[in-house]
């Protein structure tokens, strides 16, 4: 082999070690990433359809998934992360220098000396391969945790619904027992007039009717906070008007079926990958990097001289760093490998404690509609004929009252709760909750 021959082909060895692998994984991504920015671009404004006639839960899911200003952060992360990509496996710049001999400017009796040198680093074989495959995956890492940011916001879109709609129904049981109190006021007016009643049942009605109207105040006031929560989601005005909630809430399947993989499940394996390729990269330092370089020196006399390649070669000698940096990387391995134990087993805890409150809630639903409510309805009944009667006191239909509208709003409470906890299942199952099935 011809000895300038050499430096060629180490430069084709080193610079073609990138892999190809990498850099279709690359590619894969960029579509991956332009797909969800595609499909959920962003957008601004009051003007978002929300259902019709009342507030439609899954269309709010899936305006808040397209509007969340949350969500475009995270896919500005992730593309953050894509991009490295490529400055991490790039090569570096080649470097030009010019000398110059200052004394043999204008001189006469020496020809004018000047050096060009054109240098080129190029690292171990490997060593940008590994990098690569280290971004990649930490990109994939930020995927899964849009994926992840997808799910919670989804979630967190179904307690503000649930939160809504409670308000809206709490404010009609205190319309209904503002409006049964009033009656049953008006009763005990016209029988204490009459001689069959105190006048301390009319003031004992007010009294109740004063805490209805109290109480209605700070529902109002809850009713507020929900828009507000829901209108910050969607990246509108705190102030925007929204659709009436639903009279009934429609409580979605509750099904215990699991994905494959959890977005964190994806997202702790990925960086368990990543910190691989860096244990892999920090112990490929110990090999040197080497330097090609090819110059022309004009102060040599013959044609032959002036034409100059060469090789340089880095010297490892700073080994007590390199280990340092492989100890570390292996520390980070096991910090994410111990990450992705306690996201599986903290998933499958939570799973099943939302399972639990599934059913607990499901069943006092039932408790509730059967036994407690028809039985709080007919005290309220029994109470205000005894007391038109003459036959117990206006404390028994007061105590009756509050007893039917603890059960409607402890009815209204435990629906609204169950909704949360099959969105919390969907969650933690790798579902978007709320959405249309």
């Amino acid at each position: 082999m011809r000895p300038h021959l050499v430096p060629i082909l180490i430069v084709s060895i080193f610079a073609g070690c990138a892999s190809a692998t990498g850099g279709r994984e690359h590619d894969a991504m960029l579509s991956a990433l332009a797909r969800a920015e595609r499909d959920h671009p962003p957008t601004i404004g009051d003007d978002v359809p929300l259902g019709n006639e009342s507030l439609d839960r899954a269309a709010l899911v899936a305006a808040v998934l397209a509007r969340n200003p949350d969500l475009d952060a995270a896919r500005a992360t992730w593309r953050a992360a894509t991009a490295a990509y490529s400055s991490t496996t790039a090569i570096a710049d080649p470097m030009l220098t010019y000398e110059v001999a200052p004394f043999s400017i204008g001189a006469a009796d020496v020809p004018f000396g000047q050096r060009i040198e054109v240098s080129q680093k190029l690292p171990y074989p490997g060593k940008r391969r590994l990098a690569g495959a280290s971004v990649l995956a930490d990109a994939d890492a930020a995927q899964a945790d849009y994926a992840t940011l997808r799910l919670e916001l989804a979630e967190a879109t179904v307690h503000a619904f649930d939160d809504y709609y409670l308000a809206a129904r709490a404010l009609e049981v205190n319309t209904h027992h503002h409006e049964l109190i009033e009656r049953v006021q008006k009763s005990a007016t016209a029988q204490y007039v009459v001689g069959h009643a105190s006048q301390q049942d009319p003031l004992e009605a007010e009294g109740e009717l004063i805490t209805l109207d109290r109480e209605r105040l700070m529902l109002e006031t809850q009713r507020r906070s929900a828009v507000a929560r829901i209108n910050r989601l969607l990246r509108r005005r705190s102030d925007a008007v929204l659709p009436p909630p639903p009279n009934t809430l429609v409580i979605a399947t509750s099904s215990r079926d699991v994905v494959a993989q959890h977005p964190k499940q994806l997202a702790a394996r990925a960086r368990i990958r990543a910190r691989s390729s860096e244990i892999a990269s920090a112990e490929r330092a110990f090999y040197p990097d080497l330097e090609v370089m090819a110059s022309y020196d004009s102060m040599w006399s013959d044609w032959q001289h002036r034409w100059m390649i060469g090789i340089g070669i880095e010297i490892p000698l700073q080994r007590g760093g390199r280990r340092g940096a492989v100890d570390r990387a292996r520390a980070e391995q096991a910090k994410a490998t111990a990450e992705l134990a306690s996201v599986t087993d903290m998933l499958a805890e939570d799973r099943d404690r939302a399972a639990r409150e599934v059913d607990e809630r499901s069943a006092a639903i039932t408790l509730y509609e059967q036994r407690a409510l028809p039985n709080a309805r007919t005290r309220v009944d029994a109470a205000l004929a005894g007391f038109t009667a003459g036959q117990n006191t206006f404390s028994t239909v007061l105590m009756a009252e509050h007893a039917l509208r603890d059960v409607e709003l402890e009815l209204e409470q435990t629906r609204a709760d169950l909704d949360r906890r099959i969105a919390t299942l969907d969650r933690l199952a790798g579902r978007i909750a709320g959405a249309a099935r």
